[in-house]
């Protein structure tokens, strides 16, 4: 049964450990960005998929703070809006 830990969700692995759950998605990139990113996983001894996760997860974990809600003005100033 999967759980979440933060924002990740892990399911059950082999008994051992947790696996992140995945989705296949579909985007466009530029050319060489593809080159790029292929060369890096490469050099890197990862799949093309998972240098892209990589670069993504670390990407957000720098910007977390973009993702985390913002308060309004009143939360602000230290005062709770009533319903």
């Amino acid at each position: 049964m999967p759980f979440t830990l933060g924002r990740l969700h892990l399911r059950k692995g082999d008994g051992h450990h947790m696996k992140p759950l995945k989705a296949k998605v579909s985007i466009t990139l530029d050319a060489e960005i593809i080159d790029a990113i292929k060369n890096l996983s490469e050099k890197d001894d990862r799949s093309f998929s998972q240098y892209i996760n990589l670069v993504l997860k670390e990407h957000l974990k720098d910007n977390a703070a973009k993702l985390s809600p913002t308060p309004n003005a009143s939360q602000q100033n230290g005062c709770l809006s009533k319903p």
